[in-house]
């Protein structure tokens, strides 16, 4: 992973490469992936905050073609006061071989200053499934997901507490 930062833009590119996965389409464990991403962030003063990512994923094998797809998301943070609002969203484009599998995710949250150690807050996801995509309104966050059908719109609303020590 590289990053860089020049005053209030911040640049970040990674790549990784995977070996032996199966994802249960074709069977076998012979897939391999390689995975490039790129992410832009710019503050604006100290209130706020903009930012762009992708994500490409390229797959040597018919049964890692589910995970052979582009992505682009886009987001942004404001402060007012002792509350923080946060907005993501994210489309998925279709995967090799296989027409409507794209998706599109919006992301939203708010979270309040209680006090220096304790924060609340809120947030809700919901993704819109092409025909042929089963992508998730959330993926393992705490070790939950939300799963759905091929089309489905699942949705999750999430609330919660951070004490920091």
């Amino acid at each position: 992973a590289l990053w860089y930062r020049a005053g209030a833009l911040e640049l970040s590119a990674a790549a990784e490469r995977w070996s032996g996965l199966n994802t249960g389409i074709g069977g076998g464990t012979d897939g391999r992936a390689t995975g490039v991403h790129f992410a832009a962030q710019q503050s604006i003063g100290q209130q706020g905050r903009v930012g762009a990512i992708v994500e490409i994923i390229d797959t040597s094998a018919d049964n890692m073609a589910e995970l052979d797809r582009n992505m682009l998301g886009v987001n942004g943070s404001y402060r007012s006061g002792a509350y923080v609002l946060d907005a993501q969203l994210m489309f998925a484009g279709n995967r090799r071989g296989l027409g409507d599998s794209g998706a599109i995710n919006l992301g939203l949250g708010v979270t309040r200053q209680i006090d220096p150690m304790i924060d609340v807050y809120g947030a809700f996801s919901v993704t819109d499934n092409e025909a042929n995509a089963q992508y998730k309104a959330t993926d393992g966050g705490h070790g939950d997901e939300v799963g759905t059908v091929l089309g489905g719109t699942p949705m999750v609303i999430s609330a919660g507490i951070i004490l920091r020590f």
